[in-house]
């Protein structure tokens, strides 16, 4: 598996949107993350998430 419980990852498509792994699968991710309004939860395909490197309070590079 690529990631590990409570890494902080982004989906592929949307580096600004961080999130929180809070469960893993062999192919795929459930991660949880804040919208602005309401805390949120879905699962991701593992190749459409990456790690996120970019240090907190900063934004991510585009």
């Amino acid at each position: 598996m690529p990631f590990k419980l409570g890494e902080i990852v982004h989906l592929k498509q949307d580096p600004d949107q961080r999130m929180l792994v809070v469960d893993l699968h062999i192919d795929w991710v459930v991660c949880r993350w804040f919208d602005g309004q309401t805390i949120q939860q879905s699962a991701f395909s593992n190749h459409d998430v990456e790690a996120d490197i970019s240090p907190l309070g900063q934004t991510a590079p585009v």
